[in-house]
This record gives C-alpha cells, structure tokens and sequence, in this order.
C-alpha cells in the first residue's frame, strides 16, 4: 500500500490535462477520412475506456477531496464523459443511500447487469436532479435557478457537444457521444458489481444502519487495484469515503470478489454463472452478519433473532437477552421515583434497548477473550498481535481530530456532583473530566444523580449553595469542554434490569449521554467526547466504535459527533495501541495514561510464588522502566496517527504553604515539564489548585496548541513495556497501602467516591493497586520489608488493619466504626483470597 505523499497526489492532477490531450488527440483522428470501421470502433472504445478509468474513476477521488479546487478538477474530467451529474449523486445521494432500496447504484439480489445498469443510469440522473433541487431550496433559491449545479453541468456539457459538433462535424461529434457512452456503461458494470445483493437492515425505529464494511464487496487482486487506482478496497472507501484511494487497506472481513474487478466485470456479462458463483457467498454472508441481509424484490431477508457474529469471535454466544426494559419504577431499585421519571424516560429506554438488541452478545463474549489474552501474556508471551500487523505496519490516520478539541495543553479530572462540575468548569482548564466510574461511587442513587447534574452542566445552567461563599454558578462564558468517562464494558448495573438480568453499565450511560447530553454538547463545543477506560485490546475498541456509531445515528448527527480518549490502563491495551486507534477511527480523539491501572494490571499478569514483586508504590512514579516505555510508545503512535497523546494524571495535591514546596509537589513540576518535553499534547491533573502550576510547566515547553507534528522515532519494545521498576519495600509503604484500603472503603460506603490519603489524592484506580500490592506482598516469598527482613504474611495484615482502623476512625461515630470494621474484613478477605483482588464496583 503507497504511503499518503504528494506524488500520488501530483499523478491525479496531470491527468486532467492528459485525458483532455487524449480526447483533443480523439476527436482529430476518429474524423479522418479512408477511417476503417474497425479503426474507427477501436479508437472509439478506447476513448470510451479512458472516459471510465481516467474520466470518472479519477474524478471520483479528486471529487471526495475537501478543496474547491480539487473538485472543480473532478469536474472537468466528468465534463470528457458528458457524466458531470456524478459528483453530485455520488457524494450526496449514493454514499448516504447506499446498501438500500433508495440507491440507484446498489444492484439488487437476482437483478441481472442489463436491468441494474440501466436503472441506475436513469435513476441516479433523476436522483441528482431531486438533490440539488433541495438543495437550492435549503438555501431559499428557486430550485432551477441558474447557481443550480446540475443546470451547470448540462450547459457545459451541451457547449462542448455543441462545439465538437460544429468543428469537426456530426460523425465526430456521434462518436464522442458513443465513447462516452462506454465510460459510462464501465462505470455502471462497476457499480453493479460493487454492491450486488447487498442490503444494510433496520434498526426498531425503522432507519436503515450506519455503513459499515459488510455492505461493499472487496477485492485485492493486483491488475484491478492498478487499474482503478486501489478503489478496488471499495469496503474501506465507503467506510470512510474521505479517505485518499492510496491510503485505502483491504478489510479481511469484508465481502471478497471470486476475483479482480476486471474478471468480475467479465464475469457479470454472464448473468448464470455469475450468480452460480456470487449468490453462495452472499447466503453465507447474510447468515454470519447481523447488519446485513440480501437485497432482493421483496425486501430483503427475514433474520433470525439467533443471529450469530463473525468469525472474529472465537467464543459460545450469550444466551438472547430480552428486547424489553421494564418501565416500572419497582425494577429501579434503590432509586428515587423522581429520578426514574427524568432520567430513564421513553428515549433514553428506547436507545437502550437498541444498544442492548445489537450488542449485548458482542459484549458478553469479548470479556472471556480477556484471560485468554492475559494466560498468553502471562506465559511470557509479550508480543504485538501477529494478525494485526497490516494495521501497525501501514500509513493511515485517524479522522482529523476537531478544531474545539484541538488544544488539550492541561485537563483536569474529578466527579459528576454539582460541585466538582462548577469547580471543575471554572478552574481554568481546558476540559474537565466529569469520570462515573474512577471518582463516582456505583450505588445507582449516585450513578443516576451524576447524570442528572450532568444533564444540567452539559448546558452550564448549574449551581450549588456553599457554606462559606453563598451561592456558586457555573461561568456561563467558560471555555472549558466537558469530557464524560462512562463506566467500562464489564461493569453491570443491578439499578436497570432487563427481564431480572442487570443492564451493561457502559450502555445505560451511553443511552442517557446519547439522550441528554449529546445534542447540547455538539451546539456548545462540537461533539460529545468521552474518556474510555478498561479497553483492552481492539476488539473491545470495534464495540465501542459501534456503540458510539448507534448513538450518533439516534440523535441524526453525522459519525465523528462522538469523540473519545481511550486511557491505557492495560498491558493489551498498550500491545494495541495502534489497533485501538484504527477502530475508533472516525471517534479517536487520542490516549492517555493511567499509570496506577497499568500497574495493578502488570500485577495481574505476573505473579506467583516466586515471582519479584513491586517496591513501595510512593517509588514507582513516572520514570519507573515500564511506564517511561509506555509514554514513549503513546507518543510515537498517537502522533503517527494523527491522535493526541496525553499524560498521565496527577494525583499529588497542593502545598497547604506556597513556600513550603514538598518534594512530592516538587516532582509533580518536573513530570509535567519532562511530559512537554517528550511530546505529549497535554496532561491531566485532579486538584483544580495544581492547574496553573501544571500549565505553566506545558507553557514553558509548548508554544503551539498541540505537538501532533512531532514525530518520535524512539523504538519501544514489548519487552520495554513490562519491564519491573525495582526498589525497596518499607513498613511506611505497607501502613500507607492499608490505610488507602481502608479510607477508600469506607468513604465509597458513605458515598464520597475519593479521599485523601497522606499529601495525594486517591480514587477507585489507587484501590485496586493498593490492595493489589498487599495481596501480591502477601502471596510471594519475596514480599519481605527491604530493611528489616519482616516477612508480610497473613497475621501481619490482619494486625495492622486492625490497628490502623483504630486510628483512622476512632473518633467516628457508630455507623462509621460498624463500616470500618466491614472494611478490615473485606480487605482481609481479598488480600489473603487465591485470586487477583477486584476492587468492589459501589
């Protein structure tokens, strides 16, 4: 595949004046007189040949180009075809209507090449007259005006048949009729042959699906994508039509023709063996494809409801769940009645049950591909995925990231409270990251208040009663993006229940987001975007794609509304990173990092017995081996890509004194500084008070908006990404890690979601790796403190839980002590369990 250069570029653009010096060339020979028949027939077939390839196929990619200029040159080789109506019926009509019954273009099931190419020759000139018709009355024009483009192009056209005809007579003027004829008939054989038998189904609301791969036919043999000029790929092409042909890559799991285009074409001038061969793998494909059935007079397909998915995914299926979600507020438990009215209403009910029909499968069987993936890398099998490698070792990038998300130079992260939103949107950053899972407690009561404070922030029309200030708003002139962290893939939400089973926590977010939020957002700064966390690997990526795809489709807003940051968080997930990008193609915004969860991962993956374990976590900062190898290898493919690359968050908070600069806050400064200077395009802090002190420090290194430009060449092995920072294991470390235990527990119980602990603050990530830590500390022979030779076993624990309890909570009241004690025995429970702990999700 050729890289996205100018030379490409350049070969399109001389081929305007050389397919008008061919037709000047034509004209003044095809009228020669003594012309043989035969002379006369093969020039005029090879004008016509050149009028498809070079006068429409050229045309068709100069004509998705976003310059005026680019596109003007596109009409002037359809002008060499008398097929100028293209440009308009093409982008505007068949790209949208594609795969349907309303396309012109999409050649039926059954339909032989003679029927299709004539409908489509009649009907896509009809279809181009009715949408710049409507399009002049959009902009309040008569609708035959002479700024109509179709009226244009029928008078340039007439001017130069006009014109032939007068110079150089009728004969020359027929047989340039005639050769445009044939480019025209080659375009329509391709067009036949492109989408035959294809159709995209229908949601519940009766609007067809967002176009994906399975609805155009592939091919990848050599003599098409030479001729065609790689628009054979026509899969990815109307997957992302923006894309330039020589950047197009051949989707494996697309339909593949039995052969190259040329053969094809043949092959379809023979309608029975065409169909003997095309129709088996069209029933095929309609049975493994749920977005799919066959395109034949009588509407298509009736589908099973037992409907598998592709082969991609080596799993059982998940047992059908229920179409229906309850609308009584009795399956709503621990909710208020209030809350069920606003938030759950008829929309928000009726995109979850879209989300959940068309997903819930997926998902359930993605999640077990999770310890697959984990027992290989545990094993010592720390490599790139080998049957990824096309999308690592080739030229793409993600859809150009939005000029309102342009600058993300600091970001600040916290909860969804009324107060966390108006702090978090006045403090000066340039998002703020409104997080329901990280700093938001599970309980439903929680979940479903952040949502309703979020409905309300998404319009800046918020505000909370503070003690000492009075009444505090938020700035309605903040420049400041909301960004929204919904919950991860494997979270369930018991709240929602369809038939008694709980709902996906991620799609119950996003049928409110989608609901509530998208709309405003997209009027307020230009899109929804999301922070994604718990993404571990591309095939959780394509689900997610796919969600955000069918929320954008609900609210009738164009792919691309909804933009997210994928956080790694994961060791799969930083072995994809190029592949996590390429499936959120259209939604990518960027990644970012979560160095607590990536090594509370690495944790998971490598233990036992006699496995080293991790130092004390106040010694593991940003410099440890393995986590300076992930932001190197984050920047390097972000920045190939075309994707931000942001830092890591901060969760030291500020000095209480300006003059007394702890050291901690010291080394803050300098990651922050030392982020700048590696590349990355912003970072993220969770203190409002560390904003300034984090932008200056990006400031001092970052003029521009970003640093999408600068390309790393540092080469960062798999073997980089997992190498163990070293160091010692102190009594100090071992009472910290417990008393973060502790302190997190019992305040997510009390429904504060992060607490502060020592000079940090810490939420639902420092959790698990604290407990991760004293269960790793606790399960190895290694897990000895450095200085004194103590070992750290079960008694051990047991006693400084206690112990720290006591001091911690001495002076709550009783529900608190009834809480801690719950707390010692839980973290008791999961330190000293066989199994890798997990945070509890309330």
């Amino acid at each position: 595949m050729a890289k996205d250069d100018p030379l490409f570029d350049l070969l399109l653009y001389v081929l305007v004046p050389v397919q008008w010096g061919v037709l000047v060339l034509f004209l003044l020979q095809v009228g020669e007189p003594g012309l043989a028949w035969w002379e006369a027939t093969g020039r005029i077939a090879s004008m016509g040949i050149l009028c498809g390839i070079y006068g429409i196929n050229v045309a068709h990619e100069l004509g998705h180009r976003p310059t005026r200029w680019e596109r003007d040159l596109a009409r002037a080789l359809l002008l060499t075809s008398l097929y100028m109506h293209f440009i308009i019926e093409h982008n505007r009509g068949h790209h949208k209507r594609v795969a349907t019954p309303d396309d012109p273009a999409s050649a039926r099931y059954g339909e032989w090449l003679m029927a299709g190419g004539l409908r489509s020759l009649v009907f896509s000139f009809v279809s181009a007259w009715r949408i710049e018709a409507e399009r002049m009355r959009k902009e309040g024009r008569a609708p035959y005006g002479w700024r109509n483009e179709m009226l244009q192009a029928l008078g340039w056209q007439f001017a130069l048949v006009a014109v032939i005809g007068a110079a150089l007579g009728l004969q020359v003027m027929a047989a340039f009729l005639v050769a445009a004829l044939i480019g025209a008939l080659l375009l329509e054989t391709v067009n036949y042959i492109e989408h035959y038998g294809l159709r995209r189904t229908r949601d519940a609301h009766g609007r067809y699906r967002r176009v994906e791969h399975v609805h155009s036919w592939n091919s990848d043999h050599l003599l098409g994508r030479l001729t065609l000029f790689e628009l054979t790929r026509h899969s990815d092409h109307h997957w992302k039509a923006s894309k330039k042909y020589q950047t197009l890559h051949s989707i494996g799991a697309a339909p593949q023709l039995p052969t190259g285009y040329p053969g094809t074409m043949m092959l379809s001038l023979l309608p029975p063996l065409f169909f003997a061969v095309m129709h088996p793998r069209l029933r095929a494909l309609a049975e493994k494809e749920r977005d799919l059935e066959l395109a034949g007079w009588g509407g298509g397909k009736q589908r099973s409801s037992e409907q598998g998915w592709p082969d991609d995914l080596p799993c059982r299926p998940a047992q059908p769940i229920v179409r229906r979600l309850r609308r009584s507020p009795r399956s709503l438990k621990h909710m208020e009645a209030a809350t069920v009215d606003r938030a759950l209403g008829p929309r928000v009910q009726e995109l979850l049950e879209s989300l959940l029909d068309r997903f819930e499968l997926r998902r359930t069987a993605l999640l077990p591909l999770r310890e697959k993936r984990r027992a290989a890398l545990s094993s010592g099998d720390v490599a790139h995925l080998p049957d990824t490698a096309h999308v690592r070792n080739t030229e793409w990038r993600i859809d150009p990231v939005p000029e309102q998300l342009l600058e993300r130079r600091v970001e600040l992260i916290g909860g969804c409270t009324r107060s966390e939103l108006i702090n978090g949107l006045n403090a000066g950053a340039k998002s703020y990251v409104a997080d329901l899972w990280n700093f938001t407690c599970g309980d439903a009561w929680s979940v479903m208040r952040a949502h309703r404070v979020l409905e309300r922030a998404t319009r800046l029309d918020i505000a909370y009663l503070d003690p000492y200030e009075g009444r505090v708003r938020a700035n309605p002139r903040s420049t400041t993006r909301l960004l929204i962290g919904p919950r991860p893939l494997h979270v369930l939400e018991p709240s929602v229940l369809v038939r008694g089973e709980p709902s996906p926590a991620a799609f119950l977010d996003l049928a409110l987001l989608g609901t509530h939020a998208l709309q405003p957002l997209t009027e307020r700064q230009g899109g929804l975007y999301l922070l994604l966390r718990d993404v571990q690997g591309h095939m959780e990526a394509r689900l997610w794609a796919q969600l955000l795809d069918e929320v954008e489709q609900s609210a009738d807003l164009p792919r691309g509304s909804i933009r997210a940051t994928v956080m790694i968080d994961s060791l799969a997930g930083a072995l994809e990173a190029d592949e996590i990008l390429f499936e959120l193609m259209h939604h990518a915004a960027g990644l970012s990092i979560d160095p607590q969860g990536y090594a509370a991962d690495h944790i998971a993956i490598f233990h036992g017995p006699d496995s080293p374990v991790f130092p004390d976590r106040e010694s593991v900062g940003l410099n440890a081996p393995f986590l300076r190898a992930l932001a190197l290898h984050l920047i390097a493919v972000c920045h190939r890509r075309g994707a931000h690359a942001i830092g890591a968050p901060s969760f030291v908070l500020p000095p209480l004194d300006p003059a007394r600069v702890k050291a901690d806050y010291q080394e803050m400064l300098n990651d922050k500084e030392r982020e700048a200077a590696d590349g990355f395009d912003g970072t993220m802090v969770v203190h409002a008070d560390t904003v300034n002190a984090a932008m200056a420090q990006f400031n001092k290194v970052m003029p521009l908006a970003h640093q999408l430009a600068y390309q790393r060449d540092t080469a960062i092995a798999p073997a980089d990404l997992v190498r163990r920072p070293e160091g010692n294991i102190t009594v100090d470390s071992l009472v910290a890690a417990i008393r973060t235990a502790l302190r997190c527990l019992v305040f997510r119980w009390q429904g504060k979601a992060w607490v502060v602990q020592g000079s940090r603050l810490h939420d639902r990530s420092s959790l698990r790796l604290a407990l991760r830590l004293l269960w790793h500390w606790c399960h190895s022979r290694n897990g000895v403190v450095t200085a004194t030779g103590l070992e750290i076993h079960g008694e051990l624990i047991g006693y400084l839980l206690r112990k720290e309890s006591e001091k911690l909570f001495a002076e709550g009241d009783d529900r608190t002590k009834a809480l801690a004690k719950q707390a010692v025995q839980l973290t008791l429970d999961l330190v000293l369990g066989d199994a890798v702990p997990l945070e509890p999700q309330a």
